[in-house]
């Protein structure tokens, strides 16, 4: 579809249920992004940091960014908590923004149980399905500016 308006897709990322399932099985998301780097061989995979993505990018070779995410809770193996729990969707704008300083100051996925856990941060997202999600994009931007954190895009890396 891009190509066909003169352009292209500069990078993928998984969404919702399907990326909470390839974030647990790494041949699930080895087998996405084969797909989709089979069509578009440049593209940056943007993963889930520090899940069985990331470990599928790494087997594959290609280019790939690691996300986090400012408005979800963490569980002690990096991925999601599920949304039907408490807690897991952050709401408080200044929260988030303070959660974020911190696990880009630590390169590291900060969870639920107290676990640290080492991790590529390349990319912060947040779902615009809140009510509040515009209040923590700025807290989130202005919290990591006044941390000192520059904002820019993002590359990827391959390893």
């Amino acid at each position: 579809m891009a190509r066909s308006l003169g352009t292209s897709v500069r990078h993928l990322k998984l969404h919702g249920a399907l990326a909470n399932m390839a974030s647990e099985d790494e041949v699930l998301a080895r087998d996405l992004y084969e797909a989709a780097l089979s069509v578009a061989p440049d593209l940056i995979v943007m993963v889930l940091a520090a899940t069985a993505q990331q470990d599928a990018v790494q087997s594959l070779g290609c280019k790939w960014a690691g996300e986090i995410f400012a408005d979800r809770a963490y569980n002690d193996d990096a991925t999601l908590v599920d949304r039907s729990k408490l807690g897991a969707v952050i709401h408080d704008a200044a929260l988030a923004g303070a959660r974020m300083v911190k696990m880009v100051k630590a390169g590291a996925i900060l969870t639920e149980g107290g676990k640290t856990i080492p991790a590529a941060i390349d990319t912060i997202c947040l779902h615009g399905d809140t009510p509040e999600a515009v209040d923590i994009a700025r807290a989130v931007k202005s919290s990591l500016q006044e941390a000192g954190i520059a904002l820019k895009s993002f590359e990827g890396h391959r390893d």
